[in-house]
Parts: C-alpha cells; sequence; structure tokens
C-alpha cells in the first residue's frame, strides 16, 4: 500500500474528527508511552496534514496507523478507530521484501548467482550504530540531500534531545520505510563520515 494512501486515509478521519477531539487526539499523542515519543514543538498549533505527517516520519506508515488507532480509542473516538482497524487490515497483508546491504547482502551459490540471506549491514550493526554515532545533523543533511528523508521527517529528527534520540527514530521512521536503495546510501555517508567506527564494525 502507498505510503500516499496510508496519509490520505489518516487526513480523512483526522478531518472528521470535531475541534475539541482533534485537540484531545494531539494531547494523546503527546502522552502515549513507549519509543519514539512526539515533541510538543510537533503538535502545537498544527492542521491535520502536518499530524499526518509527524505520524508517518516518525513510526513510519503502518506504525502511524497503529499509533493513531490507539489515540482514538484512548479518546474514546471509537469509531474512527474502527475505521483505521478496517484499513489497517488492508494494508497488514502486503509482505514487506527481506532487506539486504552492502557487505552483509548475500552469498553465491555454486553457479555464482549472488543470493540475499542476511540483513543490510544497517539493521546488523543497529544498536552499535544508534550508541555509537556522534555528530549527526550533517548525517541527516546528506540523507536530506539526497533524498532519503523528507523536510517533514528532518525536522521531526532535529526535534529529538539526544543523538541516540535522533538515531532510533531516524531508524522507526524513514530507515524503515526507505528500502534497500535509502539504507545503501545511509551506509555510504557513514563510510564516509564516522570511518572509524564503520571500520570497526565491519571487522565484526
Amino acid at each position: 500500500m502507498p505510503p500516499k494512501s496510508i496519509k490520505q486515509t489518516l487526513r480523512g478521519v483526522l478531518r472528521n474528527l470535531g475541534k475539541d477531539d482533534f485537540k484531545l487526539f494531539g494531547e494523546g499523542l503527546l502522552d502515549r508511552e513507549g519509543e519514539p515519543q512526539v515533541k510538543k514543538c510537533q503538535v502545537e498549533g498544527k492542521d491535520q496534514l502536518d499530524i499526518v505527517n509527524v505520524l508517518v516520519a516518525t513510526f513510519t506508515d503502518v506504525g502511524a496507523v497503529k499509533v493513531a488507532i490507539e489515540v482514538l480509542q484512548d479518546i474514546e473516538c471509537n469509531a474512527s478507530a474502527a475505521t483505521l482497524e478496517t484499513f489497517l487490515q488492508t494494508i497488514e497483508t502486503v509482505e514487506e521484501p527481506a532487506p539486504r546491504g552492502p557487505t552483509q547482502a548475500s552469498s553465491t551459490s555454486a553457479s555464482g548467482v549472488r543470493m540475499d540471506t542476511e540483513k543490510h549491514f544497517v539493521d546488523k550493526h543497529r544498536s552499535e550504530l544508534i550508541q555509537r554515532v556522534s555528530l549527526i545533523d550533517p548525517i541527516l543533511d546528506k540523507l536530506l540531500d539526497r533524498n532519503v528523508i523528507d523536510q517533514e521527517a528532518y525536522n521531526v529528527i532535529k526535534c529529538k534531545p539526544t543523538t541516540q534520540d535522533k538515531m532510533r527514530t531516524l531508524y522507526d521512521g524513514p530507515l524503515h520505510t526507505c528500502g534497500n536503495r535509502g539504507k545503501d546510501i545511509f551506509y555510504e555517508i557513514l563510510d564516509g563520515s564516522q570511518k572509524f567506527l564503520m571500520d570497526d564494525l565491519k571487522g565484526n
């Protein structure tokens, strides 16, 4: 299911909320437990389209629908939640292809054909990269320049207070949906800007 269809559905549901319920939805989004967290600056004074963009950038496409359902149920907008639950059933049937990567992506069969067998490098080393990457802002600038993330996702990630929080949001949002090409670009940027860290991870 294309992200545009998910955004359209979420926007339609939020537009059908009354003014008071939409305000409660924003407050519920801020109050929800679990990671990643949405910041007040991402919600306060925003319209339905802005909130939808924040949801998708923060929680990924399917995750945005699940979070919206959770918040709608919490504020007792059960009819709207039911609409999204029905929609969710249609999009969860789409199977996501297995990730691959520049150095851990493939093995070679006896016939010489490359076969995808392992996680992408940036997925395999997710925990280490989240904890050890430094100076993430220039990395975000390059990801934006190369269209791996859009301006909305860039703004969402920049709002996070720590480098680790920014990395987690990057992983849970744009990197989850960008596919192998986006992850390859992320790998390439890391390899150029975090050389010693990347060399260490390649040796593990």
